[in-house]
């Protein structure tokens, strides 16, 4: 299993790092894709709970429309036909699930229910990611900060966890995670934060440090709340996609919550 999970790492993070570094369609087309592939993972859950099974093809457009109102909301004020068109995709999403639904017999409800959770859980929260990456040097610097912080928050919970956790954290939610793994990964978190945006890119101590805190917390954060949708689903992994991670979903729980946390700590706090 480690060696699956360190080859799928060493893949899968320079794949992400240079879609981050080369920004525009390339970030744009890694997190559209994660999105979509999260929504129909989250459909597998629905399944696996007996809630019935969402139509794939209504899960495909609520986490891609989800994503895409990032850029719509960003290009508001510059093209407003494109922010229009962005801000009618969620109803549309919506309606079309409620209509397939109905046509064919099946649980509007359901349909709809699981259309609105792929939008937000999913597409909404991956499209912070593209608005934390904007234009210039800030951008790149805030995005990668913040994947490399919810990197170094889920490595160290998981050694620290391997290694020294007695004491469980949230067991009725994840029986393995336990307290010192999520001191370990509190302290991987800042200290991966801290170390490259001071140490490496300049950046003023005290405001990596607020960074670190808040994307180490929201990590573990993004974590613990998809366990316990696998805890509900009574399921180990949401998917098989990358080999000894499991899913997209279990290996982009924390970072779903992460680029959301990123983003609000360089809107409201102003690098100086």
């Amino acid at each position: 299993m480690f060696r699956w999970r360190l080859l799928t790492a060493l893949i899968g993070a320079p794949l992400m790092l240079g879609a981050l570094w080369r920004g525009g369609a390339w970030w744009g087309a890694i997190l559209a894709a994660i999105a979509v592939w999260g929504a129909l993972e989250l459909g597998d859950l629905f399944v696996a709970k007996g809630a019935g099974q969402p139509q794939r093809d209504v899960l495909i457009c609520a986490g891609l429309a989800g994503f895409l109102m990032a850029p719509a909301l960003e290009s508001l004020a510059a093209t407003r036909w494109v922010a229009l068109v962005g801000l009618l995709l969620p109803t549309t999403a919506f309606a079309y699930a409620a209509l397939r639904a109905w046509a064919r017999g099946a649980s509007v409800l359901l349909e709809a229910s699981a259309a609105v959770f792929a939008f937000s859980y999913v597409g909404v929260l991956m499209g912070f990611w593209w608005l934390l990456r904007s234009p210039g040097p800030d951008g790149w610097h805030h995005a990668l900060l913040a994947l490399l912080g919810t990197w170094g928050t889920d490595v160290l919970a998981y050694s620290t966890g391997k290694l020294m956790g007695r004491r469980r954290l949230l067991p009725r939610v994840s029986p393995g995670k336990t307290v010192e793994g999520a001191v370990g990964g509190l302290a991987g978190g800042v200290g991966t934060v801290v170390g490259v945006g001071s140490l490496a890119l300049g950046l003023p101590a005290w405001w990596t440090l607020g960074l670190g805190v808040v994307v180490a917390l929201a990590a573990e954060l993004g974590d613990l709340a998809e366990s316990a949708l696998k805890r509900d689903a009574n399921v180990k992994d949401s998917g098989w996609l990358l080999p000894g991670h499991g899913g997209i979903l279990d290996r982009m729980d924390s970072a779903l919550v992460t680029g959301l946390a990123a983003y609000l700590w360089t809107l409201l706090v102003s690098r100086p």
